[in-house]
């Protein structure tokens, strides 16, 4: 069973009748917080540092037995009553159908949240997320944390974010804003995300470095 102070637990199933038809829920801690991007929007000055060392001890730990958490993002960080950030939702997720209606239609987004913004390029050819993707996924959303917007927030059509993605064309642009230095992104930990959200997987770091590196940089 895990067990993680970073990983969101799990309690079990609880079936009930609703309307006349049996319904399933997941059991697991309450969230006082809700996700991360709720929780800065709430508490602006929050220690992001501690919120991304945190979140890399999760993925860390879920890396070391064996999970692909598959959808790492500011809204599968939960933050508890105490600020904590907990991993939600791994080994659950899939394309989201508002992306792939989007992805077929080209539509434009620019309040639906899509998992496309955090998507590993070797993702569009594959299902299958892996270690890797993971990295790529945390390196985008680091940059979330620190920024407080989700990446590439200036661009609101899917369809062009996707093929930009597929083309390996979809960089990320440093952030000028002092707040943000301010926050923790740095030059040394800019360099740790640019090696983490490298296109081919295997030129990115394991979780155990990403890990090693923000403890020693944050």
């Amino acid at each position: 069973m895990l067990s993680h102070p970073n990983v969101l637990p799990f309690y079990g199933i609880r079936i009930a009748t609703v309307d006349g038809r049996p319904s399933i829920s997941l059991v697991s801690l309450w969230a006082q917080h809700r996700d991360v991007g709720t929780f800065m929007i709430n508490f602006p000055n929050c220690n992001r540092r501690a919120i991304v060392k945190e979140t890399a001890y999760g993925i860390a730990y879920l890396h070391r037995h064996g999970i692909v958490h598959g959808a790492i993002r500011g809204s599968n960080i939960l933050i508890d009553s105490n600020g904590k950030p907990m991993l939600t939702d791994f080994g659950l997720a899939t394309a989201s159908t508002s992306d792939q209606e989007a992805l077929t239609e080209g539509l434009s987004t620019s309040e639906t949240s899509t998992t496309i913004r955090w998507l590993a390029p070797e993702l569009t050819n594959t299902r299958f997320p892996v270690f890797a993707s993971d990295v790529f996924s945390f390196a985008r959303t680091i940059l979330e944390i620190m920024t407080g917007s989700k990446p590439f927030q200036e661009l609101r059509n899917v369809w062009q974010i996707a093929a930009m993605l597929n083309q390996r064309t979809l960089k990320p642009k440093r952030p000028e804003d002092p707040r943000v230095l301010a926050r923790g992104l740095t030059d040394d930990v800019w360099t740790l995300l640019m090696d983490m959200w490298e296109d081919k997987p295997e030129d990115r770091p394991r979780m155990r470095e990403v890990e090693e590196r923000l403890e020693d940089l944050m």
